[in-house]
């Protein structure tokens, strides 16, 4: 019995792919996405978007101590954090999603202007800086 091969050929429709396949993005169009994101991020971010999180010599009193128990809840930067999201929690509430990522940035730049930082206790002890995105998060979340 004869060999028989069986030949695929695809759709005279260019745009078609046989068996749902789907091809990845242009490279291009993934250049472009990932330019238009930088471009988003402020040069203190993207200083620290190259390291996920940064090792702290020390813990100082404007520094935000991410986690539970008395440490984070009576330290002095936590309840200075707490006093700004307060002070703006009724606005927040009422506006946009775009108007209220206008109001995590305030409050981040507040933070920020005192030489505070967003930081986590790691299993060794030691406190690290965590990324910007982390630190915008925990404060939507605030």
């Amino acid at each position: 019995m004869p060999h028989r091969t069986e030949s695929h050929t695809l759709p005279s429709d260019s745009n078609a792919f046989p068996f749902g396949f789907v091809p990845p993005p242009h490279p291009t169009e993934h250049r472009q996405s990932t330019e238009e994101n930088e471009r988003r991020l402020s040069h203190h971010a993207r200083r620290r978007a190259t390291n996920e999180t940064r090792a702290s010599s020390s813990i100082t009193a404007n520094d935000i101590l991410c986690g539970r128990g008395a440490l984070s809840i009576h330290h002095p930067g936590n309840q200075y954090f707490r006093s700004l999201v307060k002070a703006r929690q009724q606005e927040y509430a009422a506006l946009s999603r775009q108007d209220k990522s206008t109001i995590v940035r305030e409050i981040l730049q507040a933070i920020e202007s005192r030489n505070g930082r967003f930081l986590r206790q790691m299993g060794s002890g030691e406190w690290v800086e965590v990324h910007d995105a982390i630190s915008y998060e925990k404060t939507c979340q605030a």
